[in-house]
């Protein structure tokens, strides 16, 4: 049984919590796909780790000295060869998972982007959210969402960043509607104004 549940949408059942896990095996659906999805996008980071933004995320937002990875691992790739016929199975059954992969890897895009417009347009704020290079004060998602109705992060805000959110949209990192109206106010303490 545990290897039907780990064959099919096993990241999905992970984030979508007990009554996923417990669905029986290939009856996951669209809701399951929603609450995993919601778990996901509450992450303050999201990182894929074969992702070349992911040293970037990890020194920028995080404050991890040259963001590599200090424990990479150098493995045999040795693989199977499946027939197609299984592939499109397998494939089939798991298209929540990659419909979830697929949000992961947007999500980790928009905090690498969200981390490079910050540091461009609004300076002193990324480096407040960097705690001043003693690691970070707030990050990803959570920490863009405090900054909007920040002052320092207003510099950031999308009202000052129109075509930056623009290409987001476009590039499809953000929904259309992002940024109208700002995302509310999350329960974060507020970070400190310099002279304030």
């Amino acid at each position: 049984k545990l290897l039907q549940t780990i064959s099919d949408n096993y990241y999905t059942r992970s984030l979508a919590g007990r009554s996923a896990w417990r669905t029986p095996f290939g009856e996951l659906n669209a809701t399951h796909l929603a609450a995993a999805q919601r778990v996901l996008r509450s992450l303050d980071w999201v990182l894929v780790l074969e992702s070349r933004s992911t040293p970037l995320i990890l020194e920028r937002g995080l404050g991890l000295g040259d963001g590599v990875l200090p424990h990479e691992r150098h493995t045999t790739k040795d693989t199977a060869d499946f027939a197609s016929s299984d592939v499109q199975y397998l494939s089939q059954l798991n298209r929540f998972d990659i419909e979830l992969y697929d949000e992961a890897v947007r999500l980790n895009m928009l905090d690498l982007k969200s981390l490079e417009a910050l540091k461009l347009h609004a300076p002193e704020a990324f480096a407040q959210v960097r705690g001043g290079g003693k690691g970070p004060r707030c990050c990803g998602y959570t920490c863009q969402g405090h900054l909007t109705s920040h002052p320092l992060g207003q510099q950031f805000a999308c009202s000052l960043a129109p075509s930056l959110i623009d290409e987001w949209r476009s590039a499809k990192l953000v929904e259309a509607e992002y940024c109208s109206p700002p995302l509310p106010p999350l329960p974060l303490p507020p970070l400190a104004v310099p002279g304030g």
